[in-house]
């Protein structure tokens, strides 16, 4: 029978004088004589990993005096048989506890990742950003559902949380740039071809180093059509240029809004030496203009061109133009922390974002120079 914790079972005679209460809350108040410590309780303070590994430590069957007037081998049986079941039960407790601390903590990550959410689409017209950030956070969620209990009060927290970040960060990106139409006051318009938040913030930074607040931003994911790994600079241009003309299918472009759109490339620019570096093209459809510039490379660990290469299958469509897998997702194979979209920082020091917003601010200068010369050649 079983009541408010206490384990009672019921022996033969020969037995009952060396069989007492189990109480699952401390081992203190059972006359067998035992080294282990008492079960610790489950709690919010306690991490699930140090319960399970406590729990297992006090689940080892104690070493019990056996009476000698007594038959040992049947004694033996069922005090094997009784602490069995309680180690069982003991741990399962602790497991049980460990399974709801991980529940309730992904159902806070959840809650946190729709309140973000829901709070970027009342600010944003523009969602693409907003959309990934989103996705990002479920998948960390599901991800963490998966991870050992020894994690959930650390690395749970600390995947869900460092979402979190990025889904401020991606709002924030457009959120400081006004969206939608041009209302007549801002400088300059601009459309992204891409929702990574790398690219667009580099474009954002780059347009407020030049117009302050005094410009429209918006994002619009548009298709490459090149290989996943673009290889050479001829690659890396034609992927830039197809993602503005992706755009355009999807949306008119508006009236003196410009279009930017970045591809990043790999290249041998050396024997042995590859570098990753970004094709940069800004397009000005009502005052024809189109610049064209690449930005800082940033070297590529020796051997993963190779292994991209060698990942590729013979009938890839885009083999002509570079590797179905990509540099950044090799270096996060080899380690998972670093992010395959911005591993820029781990090889050199140099962020993408910040690789990227030069060679903008670049592209943002020569298409204003252009409209000077053009000015000056109309007069």
């Amino acid at each position: 029978q079983a009541s408010e914790g206490v384990f009672r079972l019921s022996l033969p005679k020969m037995m009952q004088d060396d069989i007492h209460e189990v109480q699952l809350d401390s081992l203190e108040s059972s006359p067998v004589k035992t080294t282990a410590e008492p079960l610790p309780q489950a709690s919010e303070e306690a991490g699930a990993s140090e319960q399970i590994e406590r729990a297992a430590h006090a689940a080892d069957p104690p070493q019990a005096q056996a009476d000698p007037t007594e038959d040992a081998s049947g004694l033996a049986t069922v005090q094997s048989g009784l602490w069995g079941l309680w180690s069982t039960v003991a741990n399962a407790g602790v497991v049980k506890a460990a399974v709801a601390q991980a529940k309730t903590v992904t159902e806070v990550a959840v809650e946190k990742a729709k309140t973000v959410t829901d709070r970027a689409v009342a600010h944003v017209q523009e969602r693409g950003i907003v959309q990934t950030a989103l996705d990002g956070a479920q998948a960390a969620v599901k991800s963490a559902q998966k991870v050992d209990n020894q994690f959930l009060h650390g690395t749970l927290t600390k995947i869900v949380d460092t979402t979190l970040q990025a889904a401020h960060k991606g709002v924030d990106a457009v959120r400081s740039l006004p969206d939608g139409e041009p209302d007549g006051a801002a400088a300059v318009a601009v459309a992204v071809t891409s929702t990574a938040f790398e690219k667009v913030n580099a474009v954002r930074i780059a347009l407020q180093g030049r117009h302050g607040d005094n410009a429209a931003l918006r994002a619009i994911a548009g298709d490459s059509t090149v290989a996943a790994q673009p290889v050479g600079f001829a690659a890396g241009l034609a992927g830039a240029l197809g993602r503005i003309e992706s755009l355009k299918a999807q949306t008119p472009i508006r009236p003196n809004e410009l279009v930017i759109s970045i591809e990043n490339f790999i290249a041998e620019v050396f024997p042995d030496t590859w570098l990753d570096i970004a094709a940069v093209v800004l397009r000005d459809e009502t005052n024809d203009i189109t610049v064209r510039t690449v930005s800082q490379g940033v070297p590529v660990p020796p051997g993963l061109p190779a292994r991209a290469a060698a990942a590729t299958p013979a009938d890839y469509p885009q083999r002509s133009t570079g590797y179905a897998t990509t540099v950044g997702e090799l270096i996060h194979t080899d380690n998972p922390r670093v992010a395959s979209s911005d591993w820029h920082a781990s090889v050199c020091g140099l962020s993408r974002q910040a690789q990227l917003h030069v060679a903008c601010v670049v592209a943002l200068g020569q298409h204003a120079a252009a409209l000077r010369a053009k000015a000056a050649a109309a007069e």
